[in-house]
Order: structure tokens, then C-alpha cells, then sequence
């Protein structure tokens, strides 16, 4: 496997903010790495952060590197639960730590 790379999801990931994120990821992120998101700072998302992150996930699917996500808040579950993507991001093995 590559490069690990890690980058911190912004306090607010919502439509006035998503395209400087995927830009930060886009610019940081080369082939067959390892992305690790950063999810501490995280109170909000919207459905364009959602359609962000389901974007990455699809695009590491297809370019073959893995997106985890670590340190998930309150916020970020809710959020990604309501959505009903929480199965298909890669958080099981922060659950398994929590639990």
C-alpha cells in the first residue's frame, strides 16, 4: 500500500465548504494511498457534505485506496446514520474500539 495521508473533516461540512474540501483532498491525495478523515472538529453536515463523502468512498472503490474516518463525533454518526450511509463508510474499526 502507499502513502498514509490524513486530513481533518472542517467543523462544517456543507455546501459553502465542500468544494475547498475536495480540493484539499484532491491536491493531497495520489494513487493507492491510504486517506484517514478526521472527524473531531465535525458539529455539521449537509447532503452535499454527505454526497462528498460518498463521492470519496466511490472513488476509492474505483482507484483502489481506502477512506477511514476516525475520531467520529455525535454530530458525524447522527448525520451519517440518518443518511443512511453509515454502512458503507469505513468506520468499524473506530466502532469496535468504542465498544
Amino acid at each position: 500500500m502507499g502513502q498514509v495521508v490524513e486530513i481533518s473533516i472542517p467543523q462544517e461540512l456543507t455546501i459553502y465548504n465542500v468544494n475547498a474540501f475536495k480540493d484539499e483532498v484532491v491536491s493531497n491525495l495520489g494513487s493507492k494511498q491510504e486517506l484517514i478523515l478526521d472527524c473531531q472538529e465535525v458539529e455539521m453536515i449537509d447532503g452535499a457534505g454527505v454526497q462528498l463523502l460518498l463521492s470519496l468512498e466511490k472513488t476509492a472503490l474505483n482507484e483502489e485506496f481506502n477512506v477511514e474516518f476516525k475520531n467520529l463525533t455525535p454530530s458525524f454518526r447522527e448525520t451519517v446514520e440518518l443518511a443512511g450511509i453509515n454502512e458503507l463508510l469505513d468506520f468499524a474499526k473506530e466502532e469496535k474500539k468504542d465498544g
